[in-house]
């Protein structure tokens, strides 16, 4: 069964993906400081964020995306198509996208140290 492509026509916004990212990675963040039982549900909302990064990257240097869930079939398509794209752009992007990355690992470990701390009874 074929993929289905979403595409800008069809009224799909790269910034409004971005948002919906952003609002996954916050709340994996709050699950992540209300209790570690809650680590595996704020995993999947991460892997769903990075999913609808690289959908809003598709989105804006191709138009298009497809209706798939793994990252690293969306990895490799960018890589795929990323000929077709000016160099400078795909930089950009690729820049872009790894900061925040990096900014949303940076938050779950030191949330995660800071309540190891917490748990021990440091700086209370």
């Amino acid at each position: 069964m074929e993929k289905q492509t979403f595409t800008k026509e069809q009224g799909y916004n790269p910034q409004d993906l971005i948002h919906y990212a952003l609002d996954h990675f916050n709340v994996a963040e709050n699950l992540c400081k209300t209790n570690p039982s809650y680590y595996d549900s704020a995993g999947y909302l991460v892997h769903m964020g990075f999913e609808l990064l690289l959908k809003a990257w598709h989105l804006e240097g191709f138009g298009k995306f497809l209706g798939i869930h793994s990252l690293s079939k969306l990895v490799n398509q960018i890589k795929e198509i990323q000929i077709k794209i000016k160099k400078e752009k795909a930089i950009i992007a690729f820049m872009t996208i790894l900061g925040m990355l990096g900014l949303m690992f940076l938050t779950i470990y030191f949330t995660k140290r800071r309540r190891n701390h917490e748990q021990r009874g440091f700086g209370q």
